[in-house]
């Protein structure tokens, strides 16, 4: 699968705290960035495919 960028504008204190998050967890910026757009997409279909 081939990636896409994508440029997101943040809160300048959240993506502070985001930061400082992710590399406290050993994770990074990106893979907990997709495991949340994942669940939101994940979540929504699912919703959409009770109606």
């Amino acid at each position: 699968m081939e990636d896409t960028k994508v440029t997101v504008y943040m809160n300048s204190e959240l993506h502070r705290r985001f930061k400082v998050a992710v590399a406290q967890n050993g994770d990074t910026m990106r893979k907990v960035i997709e495991e949340c757009v994942k669940r939101y997409v994940e979540e929504t279909e699912k919703r959409q495919n009770e109606r």
